[in-house]
């Protein structure tokens, strides 16, 4: 059984916005807290891991569940004294940053195919075609016409509500 403070190889199986769940060699799984992947700030896990990534880590406790909790951080700065390879060198950020380029590369049809169906963005809504006019209009007359349009038509619903209420007080003999 691992003891607290023993450097542990893995594989990441799971990559998380707040962390990465790493399969250890020896059997069992780890968790990597996303304060625990670099020494620097790291807005984005992904940025530094990817799924499939081969890690060196440091056991630096188990929760009350028997979770093991790792740290990529404290693992390198060993490794780092050692003169060993560390887990996040130029090379293994530059992986990350490849395969995330591929991954978003492989969603852009899709966005771009759900942005575009069964839309025109030639075409203003049919709400609007009473307020179409000629290219020569000012704005202040699109304007002007739009105030009085929208003024009868509140007057209008003012006046079938207030029927229908019976707000008005009516004289009967």
């Amino acid at each position: 059984m691992a003891e607290v403070s023993d450097l542990l190889t893995g594989k990441i199986t799971r990559v998380l916005a707040y962390g990465a769940f790493v399969a250890l060699d020896g059997g069992g799984t780890g968790f990597v807290h996303v304060s625990e992947i670099s020494a620097g700030f790291v807005k984005n896990v992904s940025d530094f891991l990817y799924q499939g990534m081969d890690v060196k880590t440091l056991l630096i406790g188990e929760d009350h569940d028997g979770r093991k909790r790792l740290s990529i951080k404290k693992a390198d700065a060993i490794l780092h004294e050692a003169g060993l390879e560390t887990n996040l060198n130029p090379s293994a950020g530059a992986e990350a940053a490849a395969r995330k380029a591929k991954t978003e590369a492989a969603r852009e049809p899709k966005k771009a195919r759900r942005q575009t169906a069964g839309f025109n963005a030639e075409l203003p809504p049919p709400m609007y075609d009473e307020l179409r006019t000629e290219a020569g209009d000012r704005f202040e007359d699109k304007l002007a016409r739009f105030l009085k349009d929208s003024t009868e038509r509140q007057v209008d619903i003012k006046h079938r509500t207030e029927n229908k209420r019976g707000d008005g007080y009516v004289r009967r003999g």
